[in-house]
C-alpha cells in the first residue's frame, strides 16, 4: 500500500508537543524558518517567550483529550516531542509514580497520535530516544554502533515507553490503522546547544568555571548532537518523500562529547589556565549508527558546531575577549 502524504509547504500548520522544552525550541525555530505556522501546547506556568516566531498557543498538557483535540484540528503534521518526567531526569524521570509516567508518556501519547491519525495529520514525528538500547549489554564492546535494526532492549521505564512508541510507528506505517501513515520516528542522543533561557544551556555552568580558571569537578562524557541538527532532521522527515519515511525509526547522534573536551575547548578559545576534568574511565558502548537519516541529506555538524556553540555560550556569559582558533579537541 502507498502512503499519500505531501511534504509541508510555508503557511502549512505544524503542530508541537514540547515546545517550551530544549528539543522543542529547536523543532519550532526550524519551524519559523521553514515558514510553517506552529501550533503549540503549553502549561499555564510555562515560559512562552524567545521563540524564533510566532507561535499559537493551545493552553493544556498533552494527555488532556480536549487540548489534544485542539493542537491538531487542521494541522498537515504533528511533532510529538513533550515527555513528562522529574525536572532534568529521563531515565529515573518517574520518581516514586511509575504508573502515572507510563500512563501518561504511553497512554496519553498513543492517544493523540491515533487522534491525529484518524483527524487525517498527514504527517508525524515521534521524538525517541537511545534509552532504547542498554546502556551496558554483556559481549559488546565499547564504542560499537548500533543501526535501527538492532532489537530494541531498554534497560529503564523511560526506554521502554520510548520503544513501545517506536514499535507503534513501525506499525502505523505498514497499515495496522487500515492504510499506512507517514509517520517516523527519531531516535535522538543527547542534545546541546545554546537554548532559552541561557540557564537551561547544557554544560554552561562549567564553561563558565572553565573560564575562570575554575575546576570542573564534572566526569562525563555522552555522545550529542547539535540542537539545530535535529531540527534539520525534523524537517527532512516532513519532507522527504512518504515511502522513504513511513513506519521507520532514525537515529540521530553526532559526536561522543567528554566534559574534559569541553573544558579544552574553553581554555584554548579564552585562554584560561586551570584544572581540566578527568576523561570518563568507559566509552559508551552503544554509539548510534546515522546512515539511514544522513541518506535524507543530513550534514551534521560535528567538531566545528560544538566549537561555535561553546563561543555562543562564552558570548552569553559575557566573556567576549575569547579567539576563535580552528582545529578540534
Amino acid at each position: 500500500m502507498t502512503v499519500a502524504a505531501p511534504p509541508l509547504r510555508p503557511g502549512d500548520t505544524l503542530a508541537l508537543t514540547g515546545a517550551t522544552g530544549i528539543v522543542g525550541r529547536f523543532v519550532e525555530a526550524m519551524a519559523a524558518a521553514e515558514g510553517w505556522r506552529v501550533r503549540a501546547l503549553a502549561r499555564p506556568a510555562s515560559d512562552r517567550t524567545g521563540f524564533a516566531g510566532p507561535v499559537h498557543w493551545i493552553e493544556g498538557s498533552f494527555d488532556d483529550p480536549a487540548a489534544q483535540a485542539a493542537l491538531i484540528d487542521g494541522a498537515q503534521a504533528l511533532v510529538h516531542a513533550g515527555f513528562a518526567h522529574l525536572p532534568g531526569r529521563y531515565r529515573g524521570g518517574e520518581g516514586d509514580d511509575p504508573l502515572g509516567f507510563i500512563d501518561t508518556n504511553l497512554g496519553a501519547s498513543l492517544a493523540l497520535l491515533e487522534r491525529a491519525r484518524a483527524a487525517g495529520v498527514a504527517r508525524a514525528v515521534v521524538l525517541s530516544s537511545r534509552a532504547v538500547i542498554a546502556r551496558r549489554v554483556p559481549g559488546r564492546s565499547a564504542g560499537g554502533t548500533v543501526d535501527e535494526d538492532h532489537p530494541t532492549n531498554p534497560d529503564t521505564r523511560y526506554g521502554a515507553v520510548k520503544a513501545a512508541l517506536e514499535a507503534f510507528v513501525q506499525a502505523w506505517g505498514q497499515g495496522a490503522a487500515g492504510k499506512p501513515w507517514c509517520v517516523a520516528g527519531l531516535r535522538a542522543t543527547g542534545v546541546y546547544g545554546l537554548v532559552h533561557p541561557a540557564r537551561r544551556t547544557k554544560w554552561r555552568d562549567g564553561i563558565a568555571a572553565i573560564a575562570q580558571g575554575q575546576p570542573w569537578p564534572l566526569v562525563r562524557g555522552g555522545t550529542e548532537v547539535h540542537g539545530a541538527d535535529l531540527g534539520e532532521a525534523v524537517r527532512l522527515l516532513l519532507s522527504a518523500p512518504a515511502a522513504q519515511v513511513a513506519g521507520r525509526v532514525f537515529n540521530l547522534s553526532d559526536l561522543y562529547v567528554t566534559s574534559r573536551d569541553v573544558a579544552r575547548i574553553v581554555q584554548r578559545l579564552t585562554g584560561a589556565a586551570g584544572p581540566l576534568p578527568d576523561t570518563p574511565a568507559t566509552l559508551p558502548q552503544v554509539v548510534l549508527a546515522t546512515d539511514r537519516i544522513e541518506a535524507l541529506g543530513l550534514r551534521l555538524g560535528g567538531w566545528p558546531r560544538l566549537e561555535a556553540t561553546v563561543t555562543q555560550i562564552l558570548d552569553s556569559l559575557g566573556t567576549s575577549d575569547h579567539t576563535r582558533p580552528n582545529g578540534t579537541p
